[in-house]
């Protein structure tokens, strides 16, 4: 059955004007059409393995002999705008996953120095396709051929009615995309691949720090998931980084692959490049400000602070998560402040954290000028609360950290009738882990006054407090409304 095929013909005059001309061969051949016109000579285009627009076309320029004799040096490249929009769209070539190297007059089988069939990489085939080499690069500039066309370039045809054409094939040649194989060190000196990466660019972007959200942006490297980035290096001794100061820069750098492209025999060579990474447990990000902190936390983040954080007027998330990941000065000691954390009325446990686990990390930070709103306590009994965290597991991690701070009890917790209960300076629990709990403070927020339904003044001062020996904070109900209960200022 005859192939259904649009033909794409272009008639290439000595005044270098072309006219396109379209037909549907469902039917009918055109050739004999542009014979009869004096068009003998066809230039056709092979895609070999490629296919141009919509997959259901073939491009082939027809000419006249007696043009051809006198050179014509302006054949039209595939794709080209000088084809007309429409056309350029349905000529370009494409090959997913290959680089066009260029277009080529002859073409033979890939083999070795035995004649052993070799691929598209110069490997011995197992169940790939031949490939081939090439031989008569075709350029082209702006549109149009640099070669001159000559007689001598073409073959001589005739058909069985006697009528002779000339054709010529320009034959495409195509490289492998440049594929990255990434490799882990699995144990010392033992390298696994874990992914791969395949791209038309022969220069892949080392991965950067986002200057938004703090996260390390991959592109085409492979992730490995609950670990972090650090390094790429070209081999396995670590001894060679692709990145300076292994990717704590922003710097865009590259990685550069080392296949190569022989364009004058279009044929390709090393096209898979091994990178090797190195890796640290969790999923980081650099922060460098509070509003990188708090758009990016999460229970499992894990976190080097850069800069200081202020975090007035940043809403913080995590005064009811359960923090099991890192948070470290980078460098040094670094300050986060003025952070506000509000319980509400379902959590039982909160404070900066809700809960700090046993897989937490917090290493060189100052927590400075902390405030825990407690304006309700839980309805479940054995709720937790503190400035730092509800609960603070005793297998936590807490290297050179101080906290201050206010905790401040507000009016929702005598109208629960949460007014008898005991709470924790720095935690729930009244795990420190060293941390001194003697710059937490604690306030009692007045509140407007409110009726009873005689009419009796019922609020003002709800609740009073007392500081236990402990580093406890034990709330009750204040029965006089109108005496301010905070010690420091207190009638």
């Amino acid at each position: 059955m005859k192939r259904k095929t649009k033909l794409i013909a272009v008639l290439a005059l000595t005044s270098l004007a072309a006219a396109t001309l379209g037909a549907c061969a469902a039917g009918g051949n055109p050739y004999p059409l542009l014979h009869s016109h004096g068009s003998d000579v066809k230039v056709r285009y092979d895609a070999t393995g490629g296919s141009f627009g919509n997959g259901k076309i073939d491009i082939v320029d027809v000419l006249k002999s007696e043009d051809v004799e006198k050179g014509i040096a302006r054949l039209l490249e595939p794709g080209s705008d000088v084809r007309g929009r429409t056309p350029a769209e349905n000529s370009t070539v494409n090959r997913t996953g290959y680089n066009l190297i260029g277009w080529y007059s002859k073409r033979t089988p890939r083999v070795d120095a035995s004649g052993n069939p070799l691929n598209d990489e110069g490997e011995p085939c197992e169940a790939e396709e031949q490939g081939y080499v090439y031989e008569g690069l075709w350029e082209f500039k702006d549109g149009y051929s640099v070669n001159k066309l000559t007689m001598p370039d073409l073959t001589e045809v005739t058909d069985e009615e006697g009528n002779t054409s000339y054709e010529l094939t320009l034959y495409a040649a195509w490289a492998p995309g440049y594929t990255y194989d990434f490799y882990y060190e699995k144990s010392a000196g033992e390298w696994e691949k874990y992914g791969s990466y395949t791209q038309i660019s022969q220069t892949l972007a080392v991965p950067n720090w986002n200057a938004g959200t703090g996260e390390l942006t991959m592109g085409g490297v492979p992730k490995r998931e609950n670990y972090s980035l650090t390094a790429l290096y070209q081999d396995e001794a670590k001894t060679l980084p692709y990145a300076k100061d292994k990717l704590l820069t922003r710097t865009q750098e590259t990685i550069v692959h080392t296949g190569v492209i022989d364009k004058e025999r279009g044929t390709s060579s090393n096209m898979v490049m091994p990178v090797y990474t190195e890796w640290r447990e969790g999923t980081w990000y650099r922060i460098s400000t509070a509003n990188q902190f708090a758009s990016s936390f999460s229970a499992t983040g894990s976190y080097e602070i850069l800069k200081d954080l202020d975090f007035k007027n940043v809403s913080w998330p995590g005064s009811s998560v359960g923090f099991e990941g890192s948070i470290v000065g980078e460098g040094g000691v670094k300050k986060i402040s003025n952070l506000t954390s509000t319980q509400s009325n379902s959590n039982v446990a909160g404070g900066m954290f809700g809960e700090l686990k046993a897989t937490a990390s917090i290493r060189y930070i100052t927590f400075e000028n902390l405030t825990f709103n407690l304006g309700t306590a839980t309805r479940q009994q054995g709720g937790l609360y503190g400035l730092l965290a509800g609960n603070i597991s005793r297998d936590a991690t807490v290297q050179n950290v101080t906290v201050s701070g206010t905790i401040r009890l507000g009016n929702l917790v005598k109208e629960h009738n949460f007014t008898n209960f005991t709470i924790g300076l720095l935690s729930g629990n009244l795990v420190t882990l060293g941390i001194s709990t003697a710059n937490i403070k604690v306030e009692v927020q007045q509140v407007s006054i409110g009726y009873d339904d005689s009419g009796n003044p019922n609020m003002g001062w709800p609740v009073t407090f007392e500081v236990l020996e402990d580093g406890t904070v034990h709330v009750s109900e204040n029965a006089d409304k109108s005496h301010n209960p905070n010690p420091a200022s207190a009638e």
